[in-house]
């Protein structure tokens, strides 16, 4: 009589049982391979010299940091982008005494962490990159050249950068600055600190303060003789300005300005004014920057 088996075997039971773990852990052995990969890469990526074949291929498929600024990347690809540019320009422009790896190293990480707050600092403000002033950047580059093909070919020659590449690199980057300037300068809240401080000199000069024991203290400016008809439109207020009176504020773009008036000269056409000034300096994008940095947590991966 054949009497059937109920149960598997024990052996058979524990050959399922071992298919099933090594299947159950099979994506937890490709997780760690992979980390274990990413490791290896960083390591090489960060010990040899960012000119290595190795490093700039590895770099191009995955963004490994060169600089964190308040969590955003500045990727190593980047980095080795613009160090290219700037050896081939270096080596282009027959310098005899190229910078030190340190100095080039340094001066491309500064220009990119700049770049990064800027584009920071106008998102928080909500200045947008206008296209077309781009666009006419570029032109106004290109009416100064010969032509455009010669300009792109010198592009090319010079830093290995297409027409697309400078104005994505260098173009972009002054235009958002420009305007990053421009609406800085315009800003009241931004400059009513400035502000404040030029109506208290005004006041004291108003209340009778002798015009060069205040402007001491501040930043003042002799500015000699003037012809009145070659005075910019901005200093238009002071040409009918009679002698020892004073301006109201002028507001120019990179400054406050009290003026006065020592001594006149008529002479029609030819007519000359002395003008001596209290010129204090507007809040500037550099300052919003330098502030920004000294509050932001930026971290180099490039050494």
């Amino acid at each position: 009589m054949k009497i059937e088996k109920s149960e598997a075997e024990p052996s058979e039971q524990i050959s399922s049982i071992s298919l099933k773990d090594t299947k159950s852990l099979r994506p937890f052995f490709v997780l760690f391979s992979l980390l274990g990969l990413l490791v290896i890469l960083s390591v090489l990526v960060y010990r040899l010299p960012t000119t290595n074949p190795f490093v700039k291929t590895v770099s191009f498929i995955i963004p490994f940091p060169a600089v964190m600024v308040d969590g955003s990347i500045i990727t190593m690809r980047t980095y080795i982008l613009e160090r290219e540019a700037l050896a081939q320009y270096l080596k282009n422009s027959g310098t005899t005494e190229p910078p030190s790896n340190d100095v080039l190293q340094q001066t491309i990480l500064e220009a990119l962490v700049n770049k990064t707050v800027i584009r920071k600092l106008a998102s928080r403000y909500g200045v947008k990159l206008d296209q077309a002033s781009v666009e006419k950047y570029y032109q106004d580059v290109v009416a100064g050249q010969s032509s455009e093909d010669d300009f792109t070919k010198e592009l090319s020659e010079t830093f290995g950068w297409s027409k697309t590449d400078f104005k994505k690199r260098i173009v972009e980057s002054i235009v958002l600055a420009l305007q990053m300037s421009d609406f800085v300068s315009k800003d009241e809240t931004l400059q009513a600190p400035v502000r404040e401080e030029v109506e208290q000199v005004y006041g004291r000069l108003k209340a009778g303060e002798d015009f060069l024991t205040v402007s001491a203290t501040s930043f003042e400016n002799d500015l000699g003789y003037q012809n009145v008809a070659d005075l910019p439109e901005e200093w238009k207020v002071v040409k009918d300005l009679p002698v020892g009176v004073l301006s109201e504020i002028i507001e120019l773009e990179q400054n406050y300005v009290i003026a006065t008036i020592t001594d006149r000269i008529e002479a029609a056409e030819d007519s000359q004014i002395h003008l001596m000034t209290v010129m204090i300096p507007k809040i500037t994008l550099e300052n919003l920057v330098s502030e920004y940095l000294s509050n932001a947590k930026v971290r180099y991966f490039v050494k």
